[in-house]
């Protein structure tokens, strides 16, 4: 008996795989993604891409196994197997990259994940990793040197994730690092431990590509060491042709409770985001930067660093997301500097700081915006939309929530009575320890005066104005 599915539509029966294959993963996949705001712990952002991480790991296998079953199916769902393929730091993976790169399959890549492995110490002294010679193999540093063999390649990601969950572990990867290193140790450490080998071998090797079609980077997780490649200006150069740049950072907190913004070594390194990436995004349209929750960027003070965005960087930009960055003159001379050309603004886990010197309240970001000329601004997102009003930390009790303040129950019937009313979220970061806390105080009072809404208000009016205008 004829099989009826071969004889539909090639287009038909890839929608019908499609519908198939997520109704699958839909129901394999339980992780729970929410709204809500987390000082200290796994955002919104990571939970939703643990999730579509595993969604696609289960749609992936099941479709490599259809396609298994004949040359049809093989030739109609390539381009999606191949779509978005791994690249790590072995010579088993480098070999099988280098053979779709060299297949008719190469074609269908638009997107390559480089992994590189070789976290902490290099495994204390395991062969595999303690080899500065062998933590790229050739067979890698052959793909990521020659990218043009993936002819229509469009995203490039970079991680090295490291992970330092032992006391002593995460000690010896930046307590080592308190002081500044010269050129000289930089460039000695590159030739003598493993994990800092690998990266700076890694971005070297990219170097080697000349008008390459990527338009997308992106670095997950920028470990807070320097490298030798981001003092150099060829580097400085090849950033200049990436149309979106997608920058997440680091984060850490150690056996004691101290976040990593209580070490020198990150503060050092964030400084020096607009030298090393900021400054040379000449084509750039679209810029991420995911500051972590144990080390947010934006102000001036104890255990804070500025951003490092200035309105002369960046001149095309056109949209913008930020996380877990503070609101600051720093960033509002930001976006004036791009009045011409910034289209949308997302902004998650932001907050105001007004405990330092340059902190400034959310009704003076609003206002300042809303008088400039942004006139092709027609998106503001700001998330989670509502700020909790009292500490939500996992040290609340029944009897707690039983007892809150009157104010504080009124304010929450508010928000929910009225879905247009908003709560800004107020911030400090400790002093001693580095962790960021909420003001109780100061999200209800704001709450309360009802001159952060005013503002946002009138902002989002003239958004919308401009929204319907373009």
């Amino acid at each position: 008996m004829a099989c009826q599915l071969l004889e539909l539509a090639p287009e038909l029966q890839l929608k019908i795989a499609n519908t198939l294959l997520s109704d699958i993963s839909a129901n394999e996949t339980t992780d729970d993604v929410d709204g809500t705001y987390d000082l200290n712990d796994e955002g919104p952002d990571e939970k939703l891409e643990r999730k579509k991480r595993g969604s696609c790991n289960h749609r992936m296998r099941d479709l490599m196994r259809w396609s298994c079953t004949s040359r049809f199916f093989r030739d109609l769902f390539a381009p999606h197997i191949f779509h978005s393929i791994r690249l790590r730091n072995t010579d088993r993976n480098g070999s099988s990259v280098v053979a779709v790169a060299q297949s008719q399959h190469s074609r269908h890549v638009k997107e390559l994940i480089y992994v590189g492995n070789a976290p902490g110490e290099a495994h204390k002294g395991e062969e595999r990793y303690s080899n500065t010679k062998r933590i790229l193999p050739e067979s890698v540093s052959s793909i990521l040197s020659d990218l043009g063999s993936l002819p229509n390649l469009q995203t490039l990601s970079i991680e090295f994730p490291y992970q330092f969950t032992v006391w002593d572990e995460w000690e010896d990867f930046l307590g080592e690092y308190e002081k500044e290193e010269t050129d000289e140790k930089v460039q000695a450490a590159e030739e003598t431990i493993a994990w800092r080998a690998l990266m700076a071998n890694t971005w070297n090797a990219l170097l080697t590509n000349r008008d390459i079609k990527v338009k997308s980077l992106i670095i997950k997780k920028l470990a807070p060491i320097k490298v030798s490649t981001f003092d150099n200006p060829a580097f400085h150069s090849w950033l200049g042709q990436f149309e979106s740049f997608n920058l997440s950072i680091y984060g850490q907190v150690d056996g004691a409770g101290w976040r990593i913004n209580r070490n020198w070594c990150y503060l050092r390194m964030m400084s020096r985001l607009d030298g090393y990436f900021f400054n040379h995004l000449t084509s750039v349209t679209d810029l991420v930067v995911k500051a972590p929750s144990e080390g947010p960027l934006g102000l001036e003070g104890i255990n804070h660093i500025s951003l490092g965005v200035y309105k002369d960087q960046m001149p095309a930009l056109k949209n913008l997301h930020l996380d877990y960055i503070f609101i600051s003159p720093e960033l509002i001379d930001f976006f004036l500097g791009h009045d011409k050309t910034l289209e949308s603004l997302s902004m998650r886990n932001c907050s105001a700081d007004l405990g330092t010197s340059n902190g400034i309240p959310w009704y003076r970001f609003f206002d300042t915006l809303h008088d400039a000329n942004l006139t092709k601004l027609r998106n503001l997102e700001i998330l989670p939309k509502n700020a909790p009003l009292i500490d939500e930390s996992g040290y609340r009790t029944v009897e707690d929530d039983e007892n809150l303040p009157a104010e504080v129950k009124e304010a929450r019937r508010a928000l929910e009575d009225d879905p247009a009313r908003r709560s800004f979220m107020y911030t400090r970061l400790e002093d001693v320890w580095g962790f960021l806390r909420m003001v109780e105080e100061e999200n209800l009072a704001a709450f309360q005066s009802g001159r952060d809404q005013a503002s946002y208000d009138r902002l989002m009016e003239k958004i919308k104005i401009n929204h319907a205008r373009l």
